[in-house]
């Protein structure tokens, strides 16, 4: 935090969703956003609106950077954290298939969280998910993740869903 404001522990920031947050001043090549909990979030230029101002508050997506220290952009992905989607393979190697989400970096999908081994060009199911290391990943191994029971739905009740295979 800056020596001029104390930081707001009572902001909860979450990695991988999309969060409101306030700019509090403009940083060189970019924004720094109140982060709460979290300390300063950095917002790049090229990633902020160009009405972008101190006080002013955007919806932001945040993500962990390979140095561990959380970014910010306006940039929004097909999905969030918690969410499933339906992605394409656009490259794989030996750890694992890159799919493109329309975030700022294509996602991971680890081979150790893939169903069926991925093929580039193909789309797949994927519900994305932070790893231990706190980095946003995809999994296609569905049934790790979603409730397979109606819970509180009554007959009648609208319902929007995805059929992603025959058990």
């Amino acid at each position: 935090p800056s020596p001029m404001r104390a930081s707001k522990p009572d902001i909860t920031v979450q990695i991988g969703k999309i969060n409101m947050l306030e700019v509090v001043h403009q940083s060189g090549d970019g924004f720094v956003l109140e982060g709460g909990d979290k300390g300063d979030i950095f917002l790049p230029q090229s990633r902020a609106p160009n009405s972008c101002k101190p006080g002013q508050k955007l919806s932001v997506f945040l993500y962990p950077e390979t140095d561990g220290k959380i970014k910010a952009t306006c940039t929004i992905p097909k999905a969030q954290v918690g969410e499933c989607v339906l992605l394409r393979a656009i490259n794989v190697i030996k750890a694992g298939a890159f799919m493109d989400w329309g975030g700022d970096k294509d996602l991971l999908v680890p081979v150790s969280q893939q169903a069926i081994p991925m093929a580039e060009g193909r789309t797949y199911v994927v519900y994305l998910l932070l790893d231990p290391q706190q980095r946003i990943i995809g999994s296609s191994r569905l049934h790790r993740f979603l409730d397979e029971t109606a819970g509180d739905m009554t007959p009648g009740t609208g319902v929007d869903l995805l059929i992603v295979g025959k058990t």
